[in-house]
């Protein structure tokens, strides 16, 4: 029975890798390289702001910010809930003999920073997307995303959860 239970996962695997190196053999490596290329862009840039931050809000530094920056985001992909930010703070905080909650205020500071510039890039890429309904209708009234003088309306941060759900609910019925 185990014998059987091991060549059949074996036997799935092995197709299922077949199939994935099939894939990888048609990908443009042309992509692969110009979006690695952006990649690496953004990290600098992001490490020159978290430097930035960091000169600001604390003083000089010793270390090597670059490297440090890049081994928050190697964290970031092995542990959940980006903890690589908190591993990024405690390798800094200990290195620099600086307290966790400073270091740690200027990681805050960065993903502040982050959130700031994704609404501004949502909020100015709205009218351009053809096929959007600025209103959303809730239980007792409308919300209209775009309407910036309604109490209600939060820049649409309070409608955003019922509109992800109502987004991934549609979604899941016409894949069924």
């Amino acid at each position: 029975m185990s014998n059987s239970l091991i060549l059949s996962s074996l036997s799935c695997l092995c197709s299922s890798a077949l199939s994935i190196f099939s894939n990888i053999s048609k990908v443009n490596v042309f992509i692969i390289l110009s979006a690695t290329f952006v990649y690496f862009i953004s990290v600098i840039f992001r490490y020159l702001r978290w430097k930035f931050i960091y000169k600001e809000l604390i003083g000089n530094y010793k270390l090597n910010m670059f490297m440090e920056t890049i081994i928050g985001y190697m964290a970031n992909n092995i542990f959940p809930f980006r903890l690589g930010e908190i591993y990024r703070v405690k390798r800094v905080s200990d290195k620099e003999s600086i307290s966790f909650i400073k270091v740690l205020s200027t990681i805050f500071t960065e993903r502040l920073t982050d959130i700031l510039a994704l609404l501004i890039f949502i909020i100015i890429s709205l009218p351009f997307i053809k096929e959007f309904n600025y209103v959303i209708e809730l239980d007792d009234r409308n919300i209209d995303l775009l309407d910036f003088g309604n109490k209600h309306n939060l820049l649409g941060l309070q409608a955003s959860n019922y509109a992800t759900a109502s987004f991934i609910s549609s979604y899941c019925e016409t894949n069924d």
